[in-house]
């Protein structure tokens, strides 16, 4: 699912606002196999993430979106 270009923009900038309460449940989607989660920098607390389901990519997607 690729985001439409205004969108990607949001997801970039409030992807790390989720990350902060959601990083475990992130880590434990990507156990699953459902996400790739890389910390590419400790100290900025920036995150990668490809998510590799569609299904939660839209559901995450949809949580960034309302807030």
């Amino acid at each position: 699912m690729d985001l439409p270009k205004h969108l990607q923009a949001e997801f970039d900038i409030k992807i790390h606002k989720v990350l902060g309460s959601q990083l475990l449940d992130l880590r434990q989607e990507a156990q699953n196999g459902s996400i790739i989660l890389e910390n590419l920098n400790l100290a900025s607390g920036v995150y990668f993430i490809n998510i590799t389901s569609d299904q939660l990519k839209q559901k995450l997607v949809q949580k960034l979106i309302v807030k």
